[in-house]
């Protein structure tokens, strides 16, 4: 099964900040592998850049949670940009 619910035309820093938010967020002590990712990618994206979007992503999935009427998961999702927030760089 494929889900195409966020298909779109991709951006390589968007994908390596999704990736990085991912391990951040549920894999806290895999952070030290993230060069690893990085280098397997072939570039390291800057931080501000990376960060940006991790919390576009963020407000992204909370105005469509709002949407939807999901008060629940925009919580949740405003929880998560401020944790975003936060973070330092690795």
């Amino acid at each position: 099964m494929l889900d195409w619910e966020f298909a779109h035309h991709g951006d390589p820093t968007e994908d390596l900040a999704w990736a990085e938010w991912i391990v951040r967020t549920h894999h806290p002590t895999a952070t030290t592998d993230l060069a690893s990712l990085f280098a397997g990618y072939g570039q390291e994206p800057p931080w501000s850049a990376r960060r940006s979007l991790m919390l576009a992503a963020c407000q992204r999935l909370q105005m469509r949670a709002r949407r939807l009427g999901d008060d629940h998961a925009a919580e949740l999702w405003q929880r998560r940009e401020a944790l975003t927030a936060g973070w330092q760089p690795p």
